[in-house]
This record gives structure tokens, C-alpha cells and sequence, in this order.
């Protein structure tokens, strides 16, 4: 178990080649920013479909609340990155964050949107499903230890 409850905090124990795989994805997160970059097009949908005017003005209006809160949660990950932690229930949520949006950007910059029947098929054959698949094993981790804090 990587993330374990204790009391009110969530000890972090990630095995160290899979620490190396973390420690990575900050600057992936970083590398997020250009309007060409599907992954940009995910993490910053329109707020209001079909009102370009009332999306960009809410856009305007959240950009820098957003940017502040992904870095803090990217701050996180790095944390994690680095070695044996332990987080707070904000902080965990900051991680789960931070996964999710790791995961939106592989899928987005490998075009892996097909989740239907037989996707874990692709597992040993495609490493960008295969890293989807690890996000999502580390989140589904993560929420179990979340509803377990007291």
C-alpha cells in the first residue's frame, strides 16, 4: 500500500523506480501552456459552451487562481517525487489533483481517449495506456487512504 492512513495524515511510501516516474511528471505539467497543445485545449476547456464572450471572461477571471493552485498541487507531486512522505487531507486532495491532471495530458498528447472494452488489453503493448493506467491505479490508492483519514 503506497498511501496509508495514519490518524489524520496520509504517510507515502512509493517504491523508488516508481518515485522516478513521478518525480517526472511536474515538468510535464510545466511543459503545459501553448494553445497548439491538446493538453492545453483539456485542462482549459470553455466554461460557457457556446459563449465564447462569457468563457473568456471567465477565463479571465479564474486564470490566476488556477495557476496558482495547479502550482501548489504540482509542488506536491514533487514532493512525492522526491521520497517518503506525509500529507495532510488538503495536501492528498492537492495530489489527487495533480494525477488527474498528469493523466488529462498523457491522454491528451497521445490521443489515448478510447476507454471502452478492451482497453487494459493495450497495457502491455502501448506504455502511454500503460501509464494511464498507473495514474489511475495511484488515484484510485490515494481516494481509499482520503476516506479513511478521520
Amino acid at each position: 500500500m503506497m498511501f496509508r492512513p495514519v490518524g489524520d495524515r496520509i504517510e507515502v511510501s512509493i517504491p523508488e523506480r516508481e518515485r522516478f516516474l513521478i518525480a517526472g511528471l511536474p515538468s510535464l505539467l510545466e511543459g503545459v501552456g501553448e494553445v497548439g497543445d491538446p493538453a492545453f485545449a483539456i485542462l482549459n476547456r470553455a466554461a460557457y459552451r457556446g459563449d465564447e464572450g462569457a468563457s473568456s471572461e471567465f477565463s479571465r477571471l479564474v486564470e490566476d487562481d488556477t495557476a496558482k493552485a495547479r502550482s501548489a498541487d504540482r509542488a506536491i507531486l514533487a514532493d512525492v517525487g522526491r521520497g517518503p512522505t506525509t500529507l495532510t487531507r488538503d495536501e492528498g486532495l492537492g495530489l489527487l489533483r495533480a494525477l488527474n491532471e498528469a493523466r488529462l495530458v498523457v491522454a491528451a498528447r497521445s490521443g489515448v481517449i478510447d476507454d471502452g472494452p478492451g482497453w487494459e488489453d493495450r497495457i502491455p503493448v502501448d506504455p502511454d495506456v500503460a501509464v494511464l493506467a498507473w495514474l489511475g491505479y495511484l488515484e484510485g490508492e490515494l481516494l481509499q487512504a482520503l476516506s479513511a483519514l478521520v
